[in-house]
């Protein structure tokens, strides 16, 4: 919906299968409801009221039925994010030819990968009706920054090595620490920078990297110096300027509990490093691990290896790109699925 660049009165969306009767956003443009039923009379009914335009199925079942009744109407029918092994078949059921009628009727089938585009082929979709766009998924906004405050912190620090450690929570500041120091051994100049889990744990954060023998400044306080091994950012609204700056990124919380997206960083050119605890975006981890895009490490000790190992420029720039590789492909996805959306209400074929 952020691709879209809509006027907010010219498109509803309606999300089905929340298993709750219709919830409508604030701003009316968002409904969310229960799914179009199983009988021909049910999906009447659904059709009746609701009246789409397109009908969107993002991976999952598609309904034969739903199929088969818009076939007649100006409805497009449109499957985003299909893969190999997928669509099924809506209610379970199943007959000889069903997947191949309900397949043929859709108007367009967005791919994951070429290999299911091959195999949606050879079970009935049309072929000039399957695109490879890559994986679908919901969008993460590029974060802003000051330019001009990147520019001037890029400039205090200048050649100085810098890693960072964002959305850190407190029980993972020892393993943040352990690895600064087991990295420092390398790289004697790399600076710190600790993003913690609530702006309100600055100073504690600063107390227990100093009690670790790191000079330590507070980004609310002042600059870091020549002499300055870690600085805790506790000012809001500067994480994307973090990302710009720092080419490695640990994701604070995926040791112990739970992440931020990890396409925030690797949108921006910093590699992600991660723990095994990846919810709620196991499957973006994934797919960046998959292409070689991330550094998964299994517990704390591991995590002063690898900043350590990323101290190289050619190690750190083969993934970097990798990462940029999944990301700019999951937004040409999105891109697309917007592009159908303005020609649907443009009534653009």
């Amino acid at each position: 919906m952020r691709s879209l660049d809509y006027q907010p009165d010219a498109v509803r969306f309606l999300l089905t299968g929340t298993g709750q009767d219709p919830v409508e956003t604030a701003d009316r443009t968002l409904i969310f409801a229960q799914g179009p039923g199983e009988t021909r009379n049910e999906i009447n009914t659904f059709l009746s009221i609701w009246q789409p335009d397109a009908i969107f199925w993002l991976g999952g079942n598609i309904d034969p039925v739903l199929l088969s009744m818009t076939e007649a109407l100006p409805v497009k029918r449109y499957l985003i994010d299909a893969q190999a092994d997928i669509p099924g078949i809506a209610g379970g059921g199943w007959f000889p030819g069903l997947r191949r009628a309900a397949l043929g009727r859709l108007d367009m089938i967005l791919t994951a990968d070429s290999l299911s585009a091959v195999r949606l082929r050879k079970q009935g979709a049309r072929g000039d009706r399957i695109y490879v766009t890559g994986a679908y998924e919901e969008e993460t906004p590029v974060l802003s920054c000051n330019d001009a405050e990147r520019d001037y912190v890029s400039e205090t620090l200048g050649t100085r090595p810098v890693w960072l450690a964002v959305d850190c929570p407190p029980k993972e500041l020892d393993n943040v620490i352990a690895a600064h120091q087991a990295a420092c051994r390398r790289s004697h100049r790399l600076l710190l920078i600790v993003v913690p889990r609530s702006i309100d744990q600055g100073p504690e954060f600063v107390q227990r990297l100093e009690s670790a023998g790191f000079e330590t400044v507070l980004r609310s306080q002042g600059d870091p110096g020549d002499t300055t091994r870690a600085l805790v950012a506790d000012l809001d609204g500067e994480l994307g300027m973090w990302y710009r700056i720092s080419p490695l990124c640990f994701m604070g919380g995926t040791l112990t509990s739970s992440s931020r997206h990890p396409y925030e960083a690797a949108a921006l050119g910093s590699i992600v490093i991660h723990g095994p605890m990846t919810a709620p975006y196991d499957l973006c981890y994934g797919r960046l691990d998959g292409a070689g895009g991330a550094c998964a490490i299994r517990n704390g000790t591991e995590l002063g290896d690898i900043v350590e190992t990323l101290q190289a420029p050619d190690k750190a720039a083969q993934i970097a790109h990798s990462a940029w590789d999944v990301t700019s492909r999951s937004a040409a996805a999105t891109n697309r699925v917007a592009e159908l959306i303005r020609n649907v209400l443009n009534g653009v074929d």
